[in-house]
Order: structure tokens, then sequence, then C-alpha cells
């Protein structure tokens, strides 16, 4: 677990805005787990879990549709994960996700977080 602080200045206090953030671990296509550490340089981020918290973040905010790339979510749960990444997610974060997780049907917040980088990285 880490801790983040950021620090805000009032008038005559400082107010510490503290972030926990957690370890997550997710099974994907090696594959995609590839594409995944290329794009995140590419991109210039500087590493994966900076990368992977702007696609959750990307996903959330057009929550209204789910990418048109992925027709049916179970063709991403069944696909061979024989790689597993680990990133780092504000525990905020997480909870949206497990959230939006339940509300969308998914069994696991994996499956889920799973589904959002399939969504935006293809083979």
């Amino acid at each position: 677990m880490s801790v983040s602080f950021r620090e805000k200045k009032l008038h005559d206090a400082i107010q510490l805005d503290i972030q926990v953030k957690k370890v997550v671990s997710v099974k994907l296509d090696r594959i995609i787990a590839e594409k995944l550490e290329e794009i995140s340089r590419k991109e210039g981020f500087s590493n994966r879990s900076d990368y992977i918290r702007n696609l959750i973040i990307n996903y959330i905010q057009n929550d209204s549709m789910d990418p048109p790339s992925i027709k049916d979510k179970n063709s991403v749960l069944t696909r061979g994960c024989e790689t597993t990444i680990t990133f780092r997610l504000d525990s905020g974060l997480l909870e949206k996700i497990d959230e939006l997780a339940r509300k969308k049907g998914f069994s696991t917040r994996s499956d889920f977080l799973r589904y959002i980088i399939y969504s935006f990285i293809q083979p």
C-alpha cells in the first residue's frame, strides 16, 4: 500500500488530501499485456499504473455507453489470460469501479477491469 499526500493551502491552515493506493492484479492475454506496456510508453506515461488509471477514468467519464469495439463482454471474459499485471489505484477509484461492476453485472472487479482494458486495447 502506498499513501500520497497533496497539500492544499488555505488561509491559515494546510489541508492534506490523503489518498491510499492499493495494488490491484488482473490477468490478461499476453498480447494485450504487451500492447498495454507499449502504448503506455508511446503515449508518454511514466508507468503502467498511470496509463491504466487514465483508461479507467476515460471509461467512467464516458460511461453512458459501452465501447463499440466490444460487442459481447463474455468474449473478453473467456479469453485465455496467462499474464498477470499489477498496478496501483486510489481507494476512491476502486470503490467507483466496484459500484460500476455490480451495476453492469460483472461478477468480479477483475472481470470489469479486464473489460475496460480490452475496450481500449485490441489485439
